[in-house]
């Protein structure tokens, strides 16, 4: 079934007809949002006519506008696909800088504003969206816990309404057709509508690290967006593109494995800078992890999955990536 899935995404994504209105009267805040009104279906969020049509560029802190999309999915689409071990994409710049700007003094003063999101993990959330949206047949899980997630404010609301379009899906899902592609999947005639976003603002601080793992089956494809304000992050911040040495797969969990692991070797690290976007599709070796924060940091991320409901039986397929060129160097071990 590897790849009925990738037939089905180019059938959707080159559909004809699909096109993308502006929308008028959508409240930000005390003023109005102009965001986009999207089509049932997928959009062709590459085609030229489309993202020639979509309006003059608007960088005011109160609008989020069609045009700070048209540029993200032009970034995407001009970012090629790295593909040792598996496919990835470090993308920079991927909002409209004085956008990024506007981001930086959206962003909580006080972690207060965040709710911790496990015991045990320095990681603190406001969730954006959770769950499939309304209208489709999958259940939002009931959330175990004594206090109620934090409220974004209207910036992030806005940003989740455009950011979390079907524009972005596709564009993410394109760029990773190789590894979605294939998973094995049984899915529904309608299976495009059924993906969804899940997204949050995230802080982690002091002590915050997370073992090497390749993500759970529900989530197609991982999107981290880094918001540090500067250059000051510390050099280990970003996240690690992990490889086992003996070829280790987890075709179905994600547990974390431990740092000590002799197993596992860093391939790779995503800088941690401003305005960046490190981004890969879930497959059976898609390992990569964060070293622990021993230095007192607030790091600020967005983190963003396009995410397949139970009833879709999405498992997680083999990574597509070339072997280990014969003259490469690595350091034999996770920390390097």
């Amino acid at each position: 079934m590897y790849h009925n899935l990738f037939v089905l995404l180019c059938f959707f994504a080159a559909a004809s007809g699909a096109t993308i209105a502006a929308s008028e009267g959508v409240q930000h805040g005390n003023s109005t949002f102009t965001g986009l009104l999207l089509p049932d279906g997928f959009p062709p969020a590459q085609s030229n006519a489309v993202l020639a049509a979509l309006p003059a560029n608007l960088t005011a802190c109160e609008a989020i506008t069609s045009a700070h999309l048209r540029y993200t999915l032009e970034r995407i689409r001009n970012t090629p696909v790295q593909m040792y071990p598996y496919p990835h994409m470090i993308i920079d710049s991927i909002f409209e800088p004085s956008f990024y700007r506007c981001m930086m003094q959206a962003l909580p003063r006080k972690n207060s504003a965040y709710k911790k999101l496990f015991p045990k993990v320095e990681r603190y959330e406001i969730p954006l969206s959770r769950g499939p949206p309304k209208g489709t047949k999958e259940k939002k899980k009931k959330k175990k816990s004594s206090t109620p997630d934090p409220e974004p404010g209207p910036f992030w609301k806005a940003f989740n309404y455009v950011f979390g379009s079907k524009d972005l899906t596709v564009a993410y899902l394109q760029k990773m057709h190789d590894t979605v592609g294939r998973r094995d999947v049984e899915f529904s005639p309608s299976w495009q509508n059924d993906l969804f976003w899940n997204m949050a603002l995230c802080r982690d601080i002091t002590g915050y690290e997370i073992g090497p793992h390749t993500d759970s089956r529900g989530k197609v494809v991982t999107v981290l967006y880094y918001l540090p304000k500067d250059q000051s992050a510390p050099k280990n911040a970003g996240t690690c593109v992990v490889r086992s040495k003996s070829g280790r797969t987890q075709k179905h969990g994600s547990t974390w494995a431990s740092w000590d692991d002799p197993d596992f070797e860093v391939v790779q690290q995503a800088e941690f800078v401003p305005n960046s976007v490190f981004v890969f599709a879930a497959c059976h070796s898609s390992w990569h992890a964060v070293p622990q924060m021993t230095q007192r940091y607030e790091r600020n991320t967005i983190q963003a999955f396009i995410s397949a409901p139970v009833h879709f039986k999405s498992e997680k397929g083999p990574c597509l990536g070339p072997p280990l060129p014969p003259s490469t160097k690595t350091s034999g071990t996770l920390l390097e």
